[in-house]
């Protein structure tokens, strides 16, 4: 029995898909899964040097603050942000239904190390994700590096959604 889907969501069009069909799969079953929706922000690698420099100013209070603090505060906003986007997207979907449980996730990392660590960490059934995300050349390739990796990486079935 399928309790726990995990969805890959990266804004491309084929995780778009993802997200749909997984909100549309689990409106059909007789028990409803809950559906985590998860988005994986890469982090952004900054020199050493800079982290301890206080070289900016702070936008919540003009001072001057380190890099490294900078950086903290900056990735506490795109996670905020990411959070409702997300939630916004899972709404807006025609498939969206109310007796469907969802929530959703966003971590930093590396996307496909991200995503099967989540997947083996938190008990999910079944991951639902796009045959290509944001880097994707889809006309070229059927399946891009992410969703390659966590195939061939994961104990979970993955369902693949062009």
């Amino acid at each position: 029995m399928i309790k726990k889907v995990l969805v890959t969501y990266d804004t491309s069009k084929p995780s778009e898909n993802a997200l749909t069909f997984a909100l549309t799969f689990a409106k059909e079953l007789r028990e409803k899964p809950e559906i985590i929706v998860l988005y994986v922000l890469p982090e952004v690698p900054y020199p050493l040097h800079l982290s301890q420099r206080k070289i900016l100013k702070s936008e919540k209070t003009n001072e001057l603050i380190t890099f490294e603090q900078y950086m903290k505060d900056l990735s506490k906003q795109m996670r905020l942000e990411s959070k409702m986007m997300l939630e916004k997207k899972v709404k807006e979907t025609e498939s969206f239904d109310n007796n469907v449980r969802f929530r959703t996730e966003v971590i930093y990392g590396d996307p496909a190390k991200e995503i099967i660590n989540y997947s083996l960490s938190n008990q999910i059934d079944l991951i639902i994700i796009g045959n290509t995300g944001l880097k994707g050349f889809s006309k070229i390739k059927s399946l891009g590096s992410i969703s390659r990796s966590v195939i061939e990486n994961t104990k979970v079935p993955v369902l693949v959604i062009h």
